[in-house]
């Protein structure tokens, strides 16, 4: 899931974070302490399997991120609100690339990248939720969404995408929200940090991502937590009606 696609996709999609945002849990009133750098820490520490205390979540990740089931990741395939195909024209795919889809969800996007990238290419599929990842791992087996058989469906850390560095050619992020926060879990950080390691000099990263999530979100914001671990602006578009902001970043060559 690195992000809810079309409101509704994993993250990372995924999208990265799980949202376990419960009311016993999560104390809306007490933002986390911000440090000098922007960066908020976590007042108990890392929490068993790599998710954020939930004392956090409320200010720093979507709280309408939904630990997925079948049915909403059926949902996901037919109810979209951004621009897919403006989405594709960014992606920019070309045959025998490697190309991630960060926070894959349903997998809305993972056959349409595999189609593309075509049977010299290759799509990393990442997804944070074991939901994601094992609803997807079937689909893969379908021969007519995966022709090629060149999805590689990964279970990943909320920290880290699991990815080789200098592996990949494009890589999208869709509605996965936690990276649209001015102050960054360091959970935040050093995925977006993994990512930027994964992407070969030159390679281009596409973020969608409806800035309503929060107030404090906007294409600066973005940018700025991309822009610290190294990405560059290659493309940026103005919101559509559904206040999504269409951002293509680049990992610069030497």
């Amino acid at each position: 899931m690195l992000t809810p696609r079309g409101r509704h996709s994993s993250w990372l999609a995924t999208t990265l974070i799980v949202a376990v945002v419960v009311a016993s849990g999560c104390d809306r009133s007490a933002p986390p302490a911000e440090a000098e750098d922007g960066v908020a820490k976590q007042s108990k520490g890392p929490t068993p399997g790599w998710i954020p205390d939930g004392v956090l979540l409320y200010e720093q990740v979507s709280h309408t991120y939904p630990n997925h089931n079948t049915y909403s990741l059926d949902h996901q395939l037919l109810i979209r609100t951004e621009d897919t195909a403006k989405v594709m024209e960014m992606m920019a795919i070309e045959p025998g690339m490697t190309v991630a889809d960060l926070g894959c969800g349903s997998g809305f996007y993972t056959f349409r990248f595999a189609d593309a990238a075509g049977p010299k290419g290759k799509v990393i599929a990442i997804d944070i939720q074991q939901t994601s990842v094992d609803y997807i791992s079937e689909r893969v087996k379908d021969p007519e969404l995966n022709p090629h058989g060149n999805v590689d469906v990964r279970l990943t850390k909320v920290d880290d995408c699991l990815i080789e560095a200098n592996t990949l050619d494009r890589g999208l992020f869709i509605h996965a929200d936690f990276y649209a926060y001015a102050g960054l879990l360091e959970e935040n950080v050093r995925m977006i940090a993994s990512v930027y390691r994964a992407m070969k000099p030159g390679g281009t990263l596409t973020i969608v991502q409806d800035t309503t999530v929060t107030e404090k979100a906007s294409a600066e914001v973005i940018i700025k937590n991309f822009g610290a671990a190294g990405f560059v602006v290659d493309q940026q578009h103005p919101l559509d009606g559904n206040f999504d902001l269409y951002l293509r970043m680049r990992k610069p060559a030497p």
